[in-house]
């Protein structure tokens, strides 16, 4: 990434190590940046699994509506839920 992508990123080089200085709503448009990324690679990866699979989702591993709700992956998403904006987990 470059200054063009991040224009406000300063490279300033402290004690001999580089270091980005950036305000804090830009790091966090970059962390969401970054997450966004990581979201399309996972759908990505599972659209492949599906391709792979012919197209059927039990095949492919994918988890009915109600298996999911039941699931103990379910259950722990209802006890901590992410809270974005305060960037935290609340219970």
């Amino acid at each position: 990434m470059t200054g063009k992508a991040w224009p406000s990123v300063q490279l300033v080089t402290v004690k001999g190590k580089r270091l980005a200085v950036m305000s804090a709503d830009d790091w966090e448009a970059f962390i969401e940046w970054v997450e966004t990324l990581e979201d399309a690679q996972i759908a990505r990866a599972a659209f492949a699994e599906l391709k792979a699979a012919g197209g059927d989702r039990k095949r492919a591993g994918w988890l009915e509506w109600e298996e999911l709700e039941t699931s103990r992956v379910w259950q722990t998403l209802e006890v901590f839920l992410f809270d974005a904006r305060k960037r935290r987990i609340v219970k």
